[in-house]
């Protein structure tokens, strides 16, 4: 599955703790867009150890 690269990080922090919130800019709607999907892109725990 592709996702945008911003998407992955984000992602991965909202994977790496419940008590972490993340404030991403947005300088266009697409931007905006691949934020809002980065939190419905579920990480397994291999990808998560992959990416440190």
């Amino acid at each position: 599955m592709f996702a945008p690269l911003i998407s992955v990080a984000l992602a991965w922090v909202l994977a790496r703790s419940p008590n972490i919130l993340p404030i991403p800019g947005a300088g266009s709607l697409d931007h905006l867009e691949e934020n809002v999907a980065a939190s419905t892109l579920k990480l397994s725990a291999e990808d998560i150890a992959e990416l440190g």
